[in-house]
């Protein structure tokens, strides 16, 4: 599949996209922010609007947003290829990042989108979606973990195209990257 079946998908239209990751715990919260301190990813973590260093223990960001949920805010922004992924911390129970779809403007935005939704899915071993935005119940891509695949979901009814990855510039592997756990899922590319 090649970026002009499925370009529409990042036109703006007034809403993100959102990632998202269910089902998620404590401990793959953390897996995820050990993961992205230790990759090449450019990483930000603010509190209300001031940059500071993303805490080394994910129940603390947690704790802080939970104290002041009603007057602050908690961002940490992700670079991945000029293209920023926004992670709030709404909820334990799930992983979501949002972005601004203007900024996937070619398929190598699109590409170092769908590798960091892969290396999340192979990080935790669970399914990673992309969806407009608060629509979690409707993917538009769907990442499996050890499937080299995306599933791709075309708006229309009961249309979906099962895609090789590699097609996304997925499907190559870049070296192994040891984390913490004993996983390893392959590491970030330079972008």
């Amino acid at each position: 599949m090649n970026w002009q079946d499925y370009q529409t998908e990042f036109d703006f239209d007034g809403s993100w996209r959102d990632i998202y990751v269910f089902d998620t715990s404590i401990h793959n919260w953390q897996t995820v922010i050990d993961f992205l301190r230790s990759s090449s990813y450019e990483i930000s973590y603010t509190f209300n609007s001031d940059e500071l260093e993303l805490p080394s223990r994910v129940e603390d960001i947690f704790e802080s947003w939970n104290i002041s949920r009603n007057i602050s805010s908690v961002c940490l922004s992700v670079s991945v290829a000029s293209v920023i992924l926004n992670c709030h911390f709404f909820s334990q129970e799930q992983i979501e990042f949002d972005i601004d779809p203007r900024e996937i403007k070619s398929e190598l935005h699109a590409k170092a989108v769908f590798e960091f939704m892969r290396q999340v899915g192979q990080l935790l071993d669970k399914e990673v979606i992309l969806t407009h935005e608060n629509e979690e119940d409707n993917p538009i891509f769907k990442v499996v973990p050890k499937a080299e695949q995306i599933q791709y979901f075309p708006h229309g009814p009961y249309k979906s195209h099962l895609t090789d990855c590699a097609s996304f510039g997925v499907g190559a592997l870049a070296p192994l990257h040891p984390l913490i756990n004993g996983a390893n899922v392959p590491a970030p590319n330079a972008s």
